[in-house]
């Protein structure tokens, strides 16, 4: 009986010591656990405020994927509305163009026709000036026989009527009438002439004067 007391005694012992044992890990095991959760807590904190922030961007993305969105269409609407426009000014310098050059084509044609008709203008113009000055009769030469007579009807008071159709030119001094030019031309204009009017030209005048001054 007494072995069987001991044995059981031992056994006992052993079987505490084992308790004592696991009882330990045990408690060792919550320790760890308990440090585990409060690292799991503080992840867990963590990552809530990571989702509030996610969040957060979430809703500050969507709103500026709003404004974008609305500005890209109110881009996209004036882009619309400037092709539209363009398009009409393309149609419109198409139609100015194909006006400029059926004016272009059209204008060489008439001013050809208004060159060749100023031309032919102008040639029958200067053929009718020559008709004209051909047709003019030139003026009779009258020289010094002719400014006698004149002078000799003025001193006897008859007047002149005109040109002596009868009076051919016989005597005709051209230094003398050129000497009488240049002698006359400061005092003919401002002296008045008082002889008769069929004496016109200057040299004939002088000539008038010289052999009017001589009879005298």
């Amino acid at each position: 009986m007494e072995v069987l007391g001991l044995i059981s005694d031992i056994l006992i012992v052993v079987l505490l010591i084992w308790t004592i044992i696991v009882a330990g890990r045990l408690a060792k095991n919550l320790i760890i656990f308990n440090q585990s959760k409060k690292e799991l807590s503080k992840l867990i904190r963590q990552v809530s405020d990571s989702v509030v922030h996610a969040d957060r961007a979430l809703k500050e993305f969507k709103q500026g994927v709003n404004e974008s969105g609305k500005d890209l269409s109110d881009k996209i609407s004036e882009a619309k509305m400037l092709s539209d426009e363009l398009e009409l000014i393309y149609q419109a310098s198409n139609r100015v163009a194909d006006r400029l050059e059926k004016l272009t084509e059209s204008t060489p044609r008439k001013s050809v026709e208004s060159t060749s008709s100023a031309t032919a203008a102008k040639k029958k113009t200067t053929s009718a000036e020559k008709k004209t000055v051909a047709a003019k009769p030139a003026p009779k030469s009258r020289g010094l026989d002719w400014v006698k007579k004149t002078i000799k009807k003025n001193a006897s008071g008859e007047v002149s009527s005109g040109d002596d159709d009868n009076s051919p030119f016989s005597i005709r001094d051209p230094e003398f009438e050129q000497g009488l030019k240049e002698d006359a031309k400061g005092a003919a204009a401002d002296e008045p002439w008082d002889g008769p009017e069929d004496i016109e030209s200057d040299a004939e005048r002088e000539l008038y004067k010289a052999l009017k001054s001589r009879a005298n």
